[in-house]
């Protein structure tokens, strides 16, 4: 709870210093609510505006919330829009990426299988020679 008050209070400085009205963060959660009504995507987004929050980042989504960085109205709205289409394409292709980790992980399993049968044949067949030499070798020691 108080690091959520210490990230409003840090909004609220930086849209005091930057001049910015809060009423930006409301037109985002608006034109949120149409693109989610008019599509029936995204039921369960939600939106925050945290501008100047990333150097590297326009917006992006993480655990069901589309994090807006912009600072400027028309390329926050613009970030917006991209990110909820981003979202609603991954959500179409998620059956696919889900399928290929299921499939890489029976591989991965196989391989390791194969590995580990490989492995004690290798170690079936030269433990004999490794021991006879050993043997061998401390026979002409003495």
């Amino acid at each position: 709870m108080v690091f959520a008050a210490v990230g409003v209070y840090v909004t609220v400085c930086r849209l005091i210093q930057l001049q910015i009205s809060p009423s930006l963060h409301g037109e985002l959660k608006r034109i949120l609510e149409e693109l989610k009504r008019k599509t029936g995507l995204g039921t369960s987004l939600r939106v925050v505006w945290l501008p100047g929050e990333s150097d590297v980042y326009s917006g992006e989504v993480r655990e069901g919330v589309i994090y807006i960085y912009e600072e400027d109205r028309e390329r926050a709205v613009e970030t917006l829009l991209e990110e909820f289409l981003e979202y609603a394409i991954f959500k179409t292709s998620k059956p696919y990426v889900d399928l290929l980790n299921a499939l890489i992980k029976a591989i991965n399993e196989e391989a390791y299988r194969r590995r580990d049968r490989t492995a004690k044949a290798l170690a079936k067949l030269l433990k004999p020679v490794l021991f006879k030499s050993k043997r061998k070798m401390q026979s002409n020691m003495r």
